[in-house]
């Protein structure tokens, strides 16, 4: 069961064990839809702490994962050259290593962190082929950003900060180096792992688009659970099982969880 959602706790002075801070579209900046960043989250459970809505005995035992899936990103592409490209990506990093930081000095014993899936892969960027390839720089600047966060959070020399490989586990299955190496579960992706099951009728429009009239300007797929894409950036619950499948052993290992 995911936490409740601070909008909720505030409404319902709900159960504190566990609250999701997280905003849809958001970023470590104010991306394009001024989401709240990752700072002005970790804000808002530092209110709850100062407030005693958490309390500090609550947090000997705590677990944080901070995921930011690229969104900060979306303006990489009005960038001029490589050298301003990679002076932003060092700057994302910077932001997601000081909020790692910044949870652990308010009392939270270990911080999960993601890494950034292969950002050309995604429909989004797979549409010029017809859904065949990964497409653009997106996945170098991904690796660029991976690098990037594991150097600097290794650089805290911290054993209770783990990054979670999705750009291993989503590899894996959409562009493996070795076929022989994809795991089992990716055979149910394998015509439609590149394109997503709902798409707009309009190559610049989105999924759930309608006209002025209410006509639909998109189409759905008929088995979700056959597709690793929902549109042109999300996963699908399927996509998302296979995924944490490869990973939760490791996840397990590092919060000491034996069941």
């Amino acid at each position: 069961m995911a936490p409740e959602t601070y909008r909720d706790t505030k409404e319902n002075n709900g159960d504190k064990f566990g609250v999701n801070f997280v905003v849809g579209g958001a970023g470590v900046f104010e991306v394009p839809r001024k989401a709240p960043t990752l700072a002005k989250q970790i804000d808002s459970f530092k209110k709850m702490l100062d407030g005693g809505d958490i309390g500090k005995w609550q947090l000997r035992e705590s677990v944080a994962l901070v995921a930011i899936s690229g969104n900060d990103y979306a303006c990489v592409a009005n960038m001029s050259g490589e050298s301003e490209i990679l002076d932003f990506i060092g700057n994302v990093t910077e932001e997601i290593a000081a909020g790692v930081e910044r949870l652990r000095k308010l009392g939270v014993t270990r911080v999960l962190v993601n890494n950034l899936h292969p950002l050309a892969c995604t429909p989004w960027q797979t549409r010029p082929s017809n859904y065949t390839e990964c497409m653009g720089r997106g996945n170098l600047a991904a690796l660029f950003h991976n690098g990037d966060l594991e150097k600097k959070l290794n650089a805290s020399s911290n054993d209770n900060v783990y990054l979670v490989d999705l750009h291993r586990a989503f590899t894996n299955i959409v562009d493996p180096s070795d076929p022989q190496d994809t795991p089992q579960v990716a055979k149910q992706f394998s015509k439609n792992k590149l394109k997503p099951c709902c798409y707009s009728f309009d190559p610049n429009g989105d999924c759930g688009q309608v006209d002025e009239d209410g006509g639909v300007l998109y189409s759905v797929c008929s088995h979700p659970e056959k597709h690793f894409f929902w549109d042109d950036v999300h996963p699908t619950q399927a996509r998302w099982e296979a995924v944490m499948g490869q990973l939760e052993k490791d996840i397990k290992d590092f919060l000491h969880i034996t069941y």
